[in-house]
């Protein structure tokens, strides 16, 4: 379980993907964000717990949506429209 207090700015956190695709830095963990902050975050997730929580430099402005592909590629969906996904190599989503 994740909690976050209204105190820093967050609002609601939007429920993300463990990250599959081994050719990504942030392989295994489980990326999330929240719809009041532009930063993805992620945590190690352990027998239902997070544990080793991270601030990550990726930014995706009002997060609504997670979601993955067959190949294990990670897409984030911004409220303003936009869906980010990420690349083998890359280290941040771009825009699709």
């Amino acid at each position: 379980m994740i909690v976050r207090s209204h105190r820093n700015g967050h609002c609601a956190i939007v429920g993300g993907v463990v990250v599959r695709d081994r050719a990504l830095p942030l392989y295994g963990r489980y990326l999330y964000g929240d719809v009041c902050r532009n930063r993805l975050l992620t945590a190690k997730l352990s027998s239902g717990r997070a544990r080793a929580r991270l601030r990550t430099s990726l930014r995706v402005s009002t997060v609504i949506s997670f979601g993955e592909d067959a190949l294990g590629r990670v897409y984030v969906a911004s409220l303003q429209g936009r869906v980010y996904g990420s690349r083998r190599s890359e280290h941040a989503p771009r825009p699709r």
